[in-house]
């Protein structure tokens, strides 16, 4: 890719299993599973960036009314899900933020 552009994507989880996949692992250790009925971002690697970072708004599995926007990493330094308060804040990675995952 050129220069430092970050090419984005919105997913289509119904038709997109790998990424569905991904996504669904990553929130089952965490007692949560992806909101289907809302858009899903993929931010793709780049010149300084060299990992995926899946966005979207997950759902607990013991109470459907509770959810949160994420950010998903499963590469890169700062691995994990964490909460975020907005979709531009993809590539943030607090760790008072990371959600961990449930025994």
């Amino acid at each position: 890719m050129e220069g430092s552009q970050l090419t984005m994507g919105v997913l289509n989880l119904h038709s997109e299993a790998y990424h569905h996949q991904k996504i669904t692992a990553a929130l089952r250790r965490r007692g949560m599973k992806p909101d289907t009925e809302e858009d899903w971002e993929v931010h793709e690697p780049h010149e300084s960036f060299s990992y995926q970072v899946y966005v979207g708004y997950a759902i607990s599995k013991d109470d459907p009314e509770d959810g949160c926007l994420v950010a998903i990493s499963l590469h890169g330094p700062n691995r994990g899900v964490y909460e975020i308060d907005d979709r531009s804040d993809w590539y943030r990675s607090e760790s008072e933020r990371k959600i961990e995952p449930v025994a």
